[in-house]
């Protein structure tokens, strides 16, 4: 799940077993941009409606780790999650 924090974007909850754990993103990341779009100008659900892109797609992103960090590229192929 993602919520908006002022102008930032942040990972609050990574499934286990998903593509974003596999990728070491953790809750209180921050996204940075999503598909080349900058998350200032993107609310919660837009950027969720981008998350679940179709199944197998390809899906990059620029995270910013909680805390101190450096800043990196991470792409995800998109899966299908099971409640």
């Amino acid at each position: 799940n993602i919520a908006k924090d002022g102008d930032a974007l942040v990972a609050t909850i990574v499934v286990p077993g998903t593509p974003a754990e596999a990728a070491g993103i953790k809750p209180g990341d921050r996204i940075i941009s999503i598909e080349e779009q900058a998350a200032p100008k993107l609310s919660a659900r837009d950027a969720t409606l981008l998350l679940a892109g179709p199944i197998g797609s390809q899906l990059h992103m620029v995270i910013a780790p909680k805390g101190d960090g450096e800043v990196r590229d991470v792409n995800l192929k998109l899966v299908e999650l099971i409640p």
